[in-house]
């Protein structure tokens, strides 16, 4: 029987991309091992609601407080590292207390090396307001040859209410799912990093022909394999 280190998702952010990250690590580990000898997953579904007070209110401390707590509660409950099903709140990433005993992987290095990997240099990041308009994915660029651009404010609007006020909910709404697209096809990079994990929910590979990097999958197959190292 393989042997895998016990994983522990931070969760919640929202509820329906946390149930899509579980899942695809479970499809992921069916499709290449048949069986039902799956990875233990520890997931910590946190408060939506404290979530999105302490990101309105710009209160960074309490934020990574309450989120640092989620990771302790993981730890002790047994898993062996841990990763946040969410883009946004990374933003509170590198006031978390880590350690090399039980690490804490991040959302952005997972879909960077994605796209160092299949030579994407032209990158469009697609997310919250909060994920485009701060240093989320552009501090953590290592690759001078990575270029990362963002929609204009007003379709940053555009893509932001659509997130919070219908992917959050489970919400698909065909003429949402044309906005984002006219986004995209009009500045037409290499790809385009799908930079809320609820975004794959609304954008399918299907719908551009510009390649899409779906933070969700991404992150959850990197999880998959550093259980298995």
């Amino acid at each position: 029987m393989r042997l895998y280190k016990r994983i522990g998702i931070i969760g919640g952010v929202s509820p329906e991309s946390t149930a899509e990250f579980y899942k695809h690590i479970i499809h992921l580990h069916q499709k290449n091992y048949p069986g039902k000898a799956y990875p233990e997953i520890f997931i910590n579904s946190v408060d939506f609601e404290k979530v999105r007070h302490f990101q309105l209110e710009k209160d960074w401390e309490s934020y990574a407080a309450y989120i640092q707590e989620a990771i302790h509660q993981l730890k002790t409950a047994g898993a062996e590292f841990t990763v946040i099903a969410s883009n946004t709140t990374h933003i509170i990433f590198n006031r978390l207390k880590t350690d090399r005993e039980f690490p804490v992987l991040h959302i952005v290095d997972s879909v960077l090396n994605y796209a160092t990997s299949n030579g994407f240099k032209q990158l469009l990041l697609l997310g919250t307001r909060l994920t485009m308009q701060s240093g989320i994915y552009h501090d953590r660029i290592r690759d001078d040859g990575l270029c990362l651009e963002v929609p204009e404010i007003d379709e940053q609007d555009i893509i932001h209410r659509i997130i919070f006020e219908e992917l959050v909910y489970g919400k698909i709404n065909q003429s949402s799912k044309e906005k984002v697209k006219s986004i995209i096809g009009k500045l037409q990079p290499d790809a385009v990093i799908l930079g809320c994990t609820e975004l794959g929910l609304l954008i399918k590979p299907d719908d551009t022909e510009i390649p899409l990097i779906d933070s969700m999958a991404v992150h959850a197959a990197a999880t998959w394999k550093y259980a298995g190292m």
